[in-house]
């Protein structure tokens, strides 16, 4: 009877072992997607910022039809100068 008890003792913290495991790779996963989507959206926002720069310098010739376009994507997008980058917290 001892030996049929270690041996679901061990199988169940086999099993707790690899539930914990697999939760650190979503947690690592989800952390690693969150950091490259931020990534992206200050690249994005460095674009529109410069372009709104190169617009109110007058060196872009298509007018002011794109920089209001350009405008309304930039808060569109949930972007604003005025407020620092977020961060995300992690555990």
């Amino acid at each position: 009877m001892s030996a049929l008890k270690k041996k679901a003792d061990a199988t169940i913290s086999a099993k707790q072992k690899e539930r914990e495991d697999e939760e650190e790779r979503i947690v690592r996963r989800q952390e690693n997607f969150r950091k490259e989507l931020d990534t992206k959206q200050n690249l994005q926002r460095i674009k529109i910022e410069v372009h709104l720069e190169n617009q109110s310098k007058g060196k872009s010739t298509k007018g002011q039809n794109n920089a209001a376009q350009a405008s309304t994507m930039y808060s569109s997008r949930g972007f604003s100068s005025s407020s620092p980058a977020r961060k995300t917290g992690t555990k």
